[in-house]
């Protein structure tokens, strides 16, 4: 295989990944796009497309030129998936899958206080009953995520280990501030181009109020005390609960807010302890952003 321009968006949980999937990857032209529901089969695909570039490059017979063609000639492929936990195992898997692609890795990191807090919370909707330090504890580490969980340089080193280049960083800060020029450099970047008229920046699906989590965190303790792990709790468990939990969060809606309690889902001093803890390895993140764009 020549040297191909694959690009595989290593989205974190709650780092605008979804909305990058769903709103503005598929809407890019110029770019062969994998959705993330088709990522089992993107090593498949994506050595396919390659052949049929490389067979129309070389003129090979009409109908495998026109084929390639069809799926897009030699414009990029992105691929994009999300992971957190898995993110090592996950990448290890789709380079050894594709010996000889060469794959441009992207990134988009959060600020830890402000994603561990996402995080949180979604951990909350899903049944959990644990309080946010019980969660992240970065004083002990004895929390159900460990404090090594949210070292984001660790995992840019280990994109450029898996891959041989260094990953292209993005912000979900800068896409915050000024989602449609966040936007349009990515794209650029990718090789692609926007539509006409942009890209919608709204948002896909409101989120669950303080309260509302607050009430499903209290179902939580009486209803589900082990907290959902990681390749611990089977997929008809995590059905079953998500069901129940989603009759717990709507009914909420119809109880007086103030019942739910009045000290807030996470407190403001927990986020200033997680946010003082990972300072430096946020600085280094900004500073190897800076070194890869050079590069």
């Amino acid at each position: 295989m020549p040297q191909a321009r694959v690009f595989f968006h290593v989205g974190l949980g709650k780092a605008a990944s979804t909305f990058l999937q769903y709103r503005f990857f598929p809407k890019l032209r110029g770019v062969r796009y994998i959705q993330r529901t088709q990522y089992k089969r993107a090593p498949e695909r994506i050595r396919s497309w390659l052949s049929q570039d490389v067979a129309a490059e070389n003129g090979a017979e009409a109908s495998v030129a026109g084929a390639a063609a069809e799926a897009g000639g030699a414009h990029p492929i992105l691929v994009s998936r999300e992971f957190d936990q898995q993110l090592e195992r996950e990448c290890t898997r789709f380079r050894e899958a594709m010996p000889g692609v060469a794959v441009q890795p992207l990134i988009v990191l959060r600020r830890q206080d402000g994603w561990l807090a996402s995080q949180y919370r979604r951990h909350v909707k899903n049944g959990s009953p644990l309080r946010f330090q019980e969660f992240i504890d970065v004083a002990e580490d004895r929390g159900l995520w460990k404090r090594s969980d949210a070292l984001f340089l660790p995992k840019l080193q280990l994109l450029e280990h898996c891959f041989g280049v260094r990953p292209m960083v993005y912000f979900h800060e800068d896409l915050k501030a000024d989602a449609q020029r966040f936007l349009a450099g990515m794209a650029a970047e990718i090789g692609a181009t926007l539509p006409e008229g942009g890209v919608s920046t709204r948002k896909l699906h409101a989120s669950y109020s303080e309260d509302q989590l607050k009430w499903m965190r209290k179902a939580s303790v009486r209803w589900f005390p082990e907290p959902i792990a990681h390749g611990q709790t089977t997929w008809l468990q995590r059905r079953g609960r998500l069901l129940a939990c989603y009759g717990v969060l709507y009914g909420s809606r119809l109880l007086p807010n103030a019942w739910s309690g009045e000290a807030p889902l996470i407190e403001p001093q927990a986020m200033e302890t997680v946010r003082e803890h990972y300072a430096e390895d946020w600085a280094a993140c900004r500073a190897y952003a800076v070194r890869a764009a050079v590069d």
